[in-house]
């Protein structure tokens, strides 16, 4: 097949440049005015030192493939790249840097190399298969997504990755045709300050069971866990807290109340904090939501939907710790009082005496049983959860090696 190099700089402004049938290659620079159009009826391959200066469109019917030492795209285009033909791919051997990439054309459209979008992403309604590869969003518009009913797909180790600097509703469009059944999942994250981050998201559609989460390992209140399909999020820099709203539909997924975290294999499925729940009929196929608040940075956390019983408590209280100086469970936390300042911890030896007293108690502070021997202590916690006082009670074993 004919291959065609461009060597030199082709300025194209207002009028389509040609319909190029055979292999379309640049290894030169290549500049797309505003409002100038590329048509490539096959394959459009970046190679050598090739960059291109795009401010139009170029639509492509085959593949893009960039093997070029750079990110192909110079940073200040700002034009489209449209994937017009069936079932394409985004290759190569370097990441590809787009300004705009917009899936049109038919069938789904395919991540073989890790991608970046500097402007905007528009899915249409289309399928992207990430598979194990990164798909990352740059612009921190929270607009930049856009999406009929097409959506993000990913496998085991692929990610799609979003920057947030603003107080927004981030959308991460998910779903997977795994297996031949169709299901979507959409993810909204929303940022409680304007500093940079970037979170990422990985879709599963299987049981949690098969990759070593399983379903039967759960808090003591947590009465069901979604065997059907699970996520794993990623704070993947940046400090921001942010809530988490993850849409599902209650008649093919089931009734849920909460969102549980896999903390480890020892604890298994956790509440992740308090979850919110909302009901919105008739929203692109999802009936319902729930929304989750987390006040710290994270690294790949596994997700899903859970039902609990009538108690809805937040907490969880490790009735031992091994404050030896290891590294290792060295102060006495409780799983999710960060979420719930107005609180105050009394700890009581067994002898009644108070040897521990703190108010808005959080993890970052944990007791760490200074000063005190090996034995039984007992915990007093007093705390207000969404408005409601409660009292919690019992006993921790601080054990050290003396």
């Amino acid at each position: 097949m004919k291959k065609r190099l461009i060597l030199f700089s082709l300025l194209l402004s207002g009028s389509v440049f040609s319909k190029l049938q055979a292999q379309f290659v640049n290894n030169g620079t290549l500049s797309v005015r505003a409002n100038g159009v590329i048509t490539v009826k096959s394959d459009f391959i970046n190679a050598g030192n090739g960059i291109i200066f795009n401010d139009g469109i170029i639509s492509i019917y085959g593949n893009w493939i960039n093997n070029s030492s750079g990110m192909a795209f110079n940073n200040v285009s700002s034009g489209n790249v449209l994937l017009s033909g069936a079932n394409q791919s985004i290759g190569g051997l370097s990441t590809t840097r787009f300004p705009v990439l917009t899936l049109a054309g038919t069938g789904f459209k395919t991540l073989n190399v890790n991608t970046d979008v500097n402007v905007a992403l528009d899915l249409a309604d289309k399928e992207l298969k990430l598979n194990d590869k990164t798909l990352t969003i740059l612009s921190g518009k929270a607009d930049a997504v856009k999406t009929t009913t097409g959506f993000v797909s990913t496998n085991t180790g692929g990610k799609f990755q979003r920057l947030t600097n603003l107080t927004d509703n981030y959308l991460f469009p998910l779903g997977s045709n795994e297996g031949g059944t169709l299901r979507l999942s959409n993810l909204i994250v929303s940022p409680k300050d304007n500093t940079d981050n970037i979170y990422g998201v990985t879709f599963i559609n299987r049981n949690p069971s098969n990759d070593g989460y399983a379903t039967t390992q759960k808090r003591f209140d947590v009465n069901t866990v979604n065997d059907k399909y699970y996520y794993v999020l990623d704070h993947v820099s940046g400090n921001t807290p942010a809530d988490f709203t993850l849409f599902y539909n209650a008649v093919n997924d089931g009734s849920f109340n909460q969102i549980v975290s896999w903390l480890k294999p020892l604890i298994g499925w956790e509440k992740a904090g308090i979850s919110n729940s909302q009901t919105i009929p008739g929203n692109n196929g999802f009936d319902a939501s729930l929304t989750f608040s987390s006040l710290k940075s994270f690294t790949n956390i596994p997700v899903t939907f859970a039902g609990t019983l009538t108690n809805n408590d937040p907490f969880t209280f490790f009735n031992t710790f091994t404050p030896n100086g290891d590294g290792k469970n060295d102060r006495w936390e409780i799983k999710n009082i960060d979420l719930f300042p107005d609180n105050e911890l009394i700890i009581l030896n067994r002898w009644g005496a108070e040897v521990f007293n703190i108010k808005n108690y959080n993890n970052s502070k944990a007791w760490d049983g200074s000063g005190l021997s090996s034995g039984t202590y007992y915990y007093l916690l007093k705390v207000n959860v969404n408005g409601e006082p409660k009292v919690y009670k019992g006993f921790i074993a601080l054990l050290k090696n003396e």
